[in-house]
């Protein structure tokens, strides 16, 4: 009976409106997201499965990001990691030496080759990670690649010695690893993350990573390479504030920060998050959640970390885990069960299950907006993709109907899962300008609404938003022009139009009809009103502010004492009044906008009027 109870109470969603309103605000706009990371552990065997799977964390999951760690004893006059790979020593011996150095010479300003060994780093860029950046780009995306220091130092055998908590060291050896990943694969890596957890390497604290930014950036931009910093990285995030401080206390390392990076081992308070952020905010960057592998990990920590943490980067784990599942494998993407050699199966992870709600349809780029609920059982993000598409992820702590406000018009996919259902479609919905859209989940778990490609009026050729169909569009066509795997649910930024997986001379045949035929599309009406429509108490010098209707260049208030208000004025720019004008309006009993398209002034229709009670004199 269960399914047939769920089919008839999604019938009440979609009839009825929903008690719990979701409230969106493009005008408030918080981080750009930067990736969803993963990395692959050393001697990862994916075996005849790994081109599926690749596919999957690409294509499916949204995955464009990894983390690639370089050992510290890359820099030895032994390869210890290939003498263990071929069998010449056991490997206790490989591991208490992977992180001690040898120094290749006395002057960290001359690099002799000789004395750094890449074939470990190289096996995991040649198997795995050219192949995910492959898939990534061939979609059209941007593929970020985190070069991650690792040196774990307590592992190291006695009378070995370590050099790079020395600046100078550190620089040279990533100078000469930015200078084998150009030479070898003709890139380098966009970030770079100083360390991994320096709070459990006895030779670093927060000033050992500020000298090491310094000393790396000034040499490595003297070489023509500048990639993004991350840090700290500390396993505590009270020790990630505390070495953070430490670090940009150092002359010259906060201009150099991108990232500040922290994982969730201990310290894990709102305290502790919002302290994090009001740091990134103070400085000017991006915050992440970069390691977290034990079981209280999930989608909730993803929320907490996106809406209070305001991260723009997030991992929750490797690629792939063994079945059986270990301690550190439950945050693992995948999980491969090589049980039968003969018949290796792979299966999602149940808690990637959640978060795919979030990586599949939050893409590079997307910006958070402000959303808010009336219900503490709904929590919302929204975010703006790059090709201007939103969404909105609901995590819902219970099941139930609700509805958001201040979706722009167009056509909407709508996918939950929760512990009972995986992947679970419902109808999609499309609304008209000022609308709202009503949807539920049955039971607690995550919902998504996701703008689909735009059909209606012309706009599905409107590939730049502009409101016309001309060389811009035909810009954004050629960028995805034959090399490019399309897929659901933004079809290569809607420019694949028959959905066929490719762009090709169907797409720009439809584009060309269109560019002669289709009509300017008429600029949408203002939304989102600050005041709230029916806002009482408003002070005389509040802002009178709204959303800019898409493509609209101007917008006309109406106001007064009459239903409908006479006009008042034409306001440039388009969504903002100072006090001192909003000050000249003299009564507030009622005001409306409307977008220059020759509409008649709307009415409350969810279609942009405000009214407020008080009085400015």
């Amino acid at each position: 009976m269960k399914p047939i109870v769920r089919t008839m109470l999604f019938v009440l969603f979609s009839t009825y409106a929903a008690g719990a309103v979701i409230t969106l605000n493009p005008s408030i706009t918080y981080q750009t997201m930067t990736g969803w990371e993963t990395m692959f552990g050393y001697d990862l065997e994916l075996g005849a499965l790994a081109d599926e799977i690749l596919d999957q964390a690409a294509n499916d999951l949204g995955i464009n990001r990894v983390r690639l760690e370089i050992r510290a004893g890359v820099e030895n006059d032994t390869d210890y990691w290939s003498l263990y790979r071929t069998g010449q020593v056991p490997y206790q011996t490989w591991r208490s030496h992977r992180y001690a150095n040898v120094n290749d010479n006395s002057d960290p300003d001359v690099i002799n080759q000789d004395g750094f060994h890449f074939p470990e780093m190289d096996l995991t860029i040649d198997t795995y990670i050219l192949a995910l950046k492959q898939r990534v780009e061939a979609r059209g995306g941007n593929f970020y690649i985190n070069l991650c220091y690792v040196a774990f130092t307590s592992q190291n055998a006695a009378g070995t010695q370590y050099i790079h908590d020395d600046p100078d060291e550190y620089a040279e050896f990533m100078l000469a690893t930015f200078n084998h990943l150009q030479s070898k694969y003709d890139w380098v890596p966009d970030g770079l993350e100083i360390i991994l957890e320096p709070d459990n390497v006895s030779q670093w604290n927060g000033t050992t990573v500020g000298n090491a930014i310094v000393k790396t950036m000034t040499k490595l931009q003297a070489n023509g390479y500048s990639p993004d910093i991350i840090a700290p990285s500390n396993t505590h995030m009270g020790n990630a504030i505390s070495y953070f401080d430490q670090l940009v206390q150092v002359p010259g390392a906060a201009q150099y920060m991108t990232e500040f990076s922290y994982h969730r081992y201990g310290g894990a308070s709102d305290t502790n998050l919002q302290t994090i952020v009001n740091r990134a905010v103070q400085y000017g960057i991006n915050t992440s959640m970069l390691e977290w592998w034990l079981s209280g990990n999930g989608y909730r920590t993803l929320h907490k970390d996106l809406k209070m943490g305001r991260n723009s980067a997030w991992q929750q784990g490797g690629i792939v885990a063994y079945a059986p599942v270990g301690q550190w494998g439950q945050l693992a993407l995948y999980v491969l069960d090589n049980s039968d050699p003969k018949d290796p199966v792979f299966t999602i992870g149940e808690r990637t299950k959640f978060t795919r709600q979030y990586y599949k349809f939050i893409r590079l780029g997307a910006v958070r907006i402000e959303a808010t609920s009336d219900s503490s059982t709904f929590a919302p993000l929204g975010f703006i993709n790059s090709n201007g598409k939103y969404v909105v992820v609901v995590k819902a702590d219970a099941g139930g109907a609700f509805s958001i406000e201040g979706l722009p018009r167009g056509e909407y996919g709508i996918k939950y899962t929760t512990s009972s259902e995986y992947n679970r479609d419902l109808p999609d919905q499309s609304i008209g300008s000022g609308e709202s859209l009503t949807t539920g989940i049955p039971e607690s778990g995550v919902l998504t609404v996701y703008q689909k490609c735009e059909a209606a009026d012309g706009g599905l050729y409107d590939l730049n938003n502009d409101r016309a169909i001309n060389f811009g569009d035909l810009a954004v066509l050629v960028y995805y022009w034959t090399d490019c795997v399309c897929l659901e649910p933004y079809w290569c930024d809607c420019t694949d139009f028959n959905q066929n997986g490719g762009v090709d001379f169907y797409d720009f045949a439809k584009l060309a009809a269109n560019w002669l035929t289709a009509p300017m599309i008429p600029p949408g009406p203002a939304s989102n009103p600050n005041p709230a429509d029916g806002a009482t108490g408003v002070s005389r010098t509040a802002d009178l502010n709204w959303t800019a209707g898409r493509g609209a260049t101007s917008h006309d208030v109406y106001f007064g004492t009459s239903s409908p208000p006479p006009f008042i004025r034409k306001t440039r720019p388009l969504q903002h009044l100072t006090p001192a004008q909003w000050l000249k309006l003299l009564r507030t009993t009622g005001v409306s906008m409307r977008s220059m398209s020759g509409a008649q002034p709307p009415v409350k229709s969810g279609t942009s009027r405000l009214r407020g009670q008080g009085r400015a004199k």
